[in-house]
This record gives structure tokens, C-alpha cells and sequence, in this order.
């Protein structure tokens, strides 16, 4: 932090915005990931997060002015509060009979995926000539991760109309389906069990709620 604010001449007050903005987003932003998911499906919803944090997030480091910086620091912060609230839906759909353990898998990915960028962080900073290089190296992994979710959606819709049915991620056409996504979304942790009678698979399982950090904070 203290190399961004000698570089672009920032004050205290300025350079904490940076880090105070996708907090902020995180909280104003979920009931939107819930709409989001609804109308236009879980995963085309987190492939728009992704897309958000990778694009800003290249942008950010291009742009020579400290307000520039702080303003375009907004869409990333949306980008992460959908993200974040988008996971639990994506979990709940990819594995209806076995919540805990889905929410494990992507807390654990999430947990990984923060100390990784952490570490590498300085390392590609000092390789790549500073901050600059480094935001946009970890800006440019956000926008990998947002291509692959696209194309991965796009083969699973073929095959879904292949199959005459609807595919893991596409909007759900159930009212009550758009009214549970919407508050769910608001949580950043909590994964229940459906509210339709259980399997008998998935009886013995418990609903998973955990609290887990921003998902991507790193790239802030």
C-alpha cells in the first residue's frame, strides 16, 4: 500500500478507499447476485463477477490518477460481492444432495486461492516492476477464470438442449426457485438444505454455514 500511494501521490485517506470499496460492495451488492442468478443463471451471473474483476482490475493498473484508481476500484468491488454471493447458489445447484460437502470443496479452493495470490503478490510485483505489473497479473487470472466459466457454460447448454432438458446453472423458471436465490444470495456462507423433502442420501447430511474471507480480496 505504501508503494501505491508514493507512486500515484495519494493520501491515507484515499488509499484506504481502496480497500474499504469492495467491502462495501460485498454487502450492497448480494441481493443483486440473487436477482442476477434468477434471471440469467448462476454461472453466466459468476462469469459477469469474474468478468468485472479482471477487466477493472487490468484497468486499474493502467491508469495514472489516484481517483481513477479509486473510482474504477467500484465495478471490482461488485464484481467480488457477486462472486461471493454467487458461490453457495453455485453449490447448491452443482450438488443438491450434498451441500456440506460442496461447501467444503469451494471453501477450501477459496482459502487456497487467497494465500497463493498473498504470497505471490511481492514476488511478481518485484518481477514485473511494481505494483502495476503485479494487480495486472492477478487481473489477467480473474479474466482466465471468467473465459473458462464461459465455455464451460456454453458446452454444458448445448448438451443440456441435446438432452431436452435445462442445464446446471441456466435461470430457474420456479417462482419459489426466485424468491429462495434472492435472500440466500445475501449470506456470504450460509449453503441449506433444499427446501423441497430431502433424499434419503441426503438426510444424513447437515447444512454447511460457514463464514469464509472475501473470495477474491487479493486482487484488490
Amino acid at each position: 500500500m505504501d508503494e501505491i500511494q508514493e507512486d500515484l501521490d495519494a493520501s491515507h485517506a484515499l488509499a484506504g478507499l481502496l480497500g474499504t470499496i469492495p467491502v462495501l460492495c460485498m454487502g450492497l451488492f448480494a441481493p443483486v447476485a440473487g436477482y442476477l442468478s434468477a434471471r440469467l443463471g448462476t454461472r453466466r451471473a459468476m462469469t459477469i463477477g469474474l468478468a468485472l474483476i479482471g477487466v477493472f482490475g487490468v484497468l486499474r493498473a493502467i491508469v495514472p490518477s489516484a481517483w481513477l484508481v479509486v473510482l474504477l476500484t467500484w465495478p471490482v468491488g461488485i464484481g467480488m460481492g457477486l462472486g461471493n454471493a454467487l458461490a453457495p447458489l453455485a453449490v447448491r445447484e452443482t450438488l443438491p444432495e450434498r451441500p456440506a460437502t460442496g461447501t467444503g470443496v469451494y471453501t477450501t479452493g477459496i482459502q487456497i486461492g487467497s494465500t497463493v495470490s498473498a504470497a505471490l503478490a511481492v514476488p511478481l510485483a518485484a518481477a514485473l516492476g511494481g505494483w502495476r505489473g503485479a494487480l495486472i497479473a492477478l487481473s489477467l487470472v480473474a479474466c482466465g477464470i471468467a473465459t473458462s466459466n464461459h465455455a464451460v457454460r456454453e458446452r454444458q447448454g448445448r448438451r443440456g438442449k441435446s438432452a431436452g432438458g435445462r442445464t446446471c446453472g441456466s435461470p430457474p423458471r420456479s417462482r419459489i426457485a426466485h424468491a429462495v436465490a434472492i435472500p440466500q444470495a445475501t449470506s456470504e456462507s450460509a449453503i441449506s438444505a433444499p427446501r423441497q423433502p430431502p433424499s434419503a442420501a441426503a438426510r444424513g447430511t447437515a447444512s454447511a454455514a460457514e463464514t469464509v474471507e472475501p473470495i477474491w480480496m487479493p486482487v484488490v
